[in-house]
């Protein structure tokens, strides 16, 4: 489940466990904006989608300045790449392997 911020990935994660859900195993939670304060507030280490938020800032006050100093400038677009980081709120869980050297009788 792909939760807007990483407040809300905690509120899923404490009413799905209180439902009997166990995470990631029942349901993988996935937050946005990796904070720190979401992070420890959870049962479990929260997968979330990071965002330079310090360079975000910084890049806005300087476009910011730019254009106040030449009010003729154009308007630019900056993009940021966003990082998933993966934590324990949604590992990938490993097939299950038949033991070596056993077949199924099945069929």
């Amino acid at each position: 489940m792909f939760c807007a911020n990483a407040l809300i990935a905690v509120g899923l994660v404490r009413v799905a466990t209180d439902a009997g859900l166990r995470i990631p195993d029942d349901l993988a939670v996935v937050g946005f904006d990796d904070t720190d304060l979401a992070s420890a507030a959870s049962a479990v280490e929260l997968t979330s989608v990071h965002q330079p938020a310090t360079e975000i800032g910084r890049a806005a006050v300087h476009v910011l300045l730019e254009e106040m100093a030449d009010r003729t400038r154009e308007h630019r677009d900056l993009v940021f790449e966003p990082e998933l980081v993966v934590r324990e709120s949604s590992t990938v869980r490993q097939p299950r392997r038949r033991p070596s050297g056993r077949r199924s009788t099945s069929g």
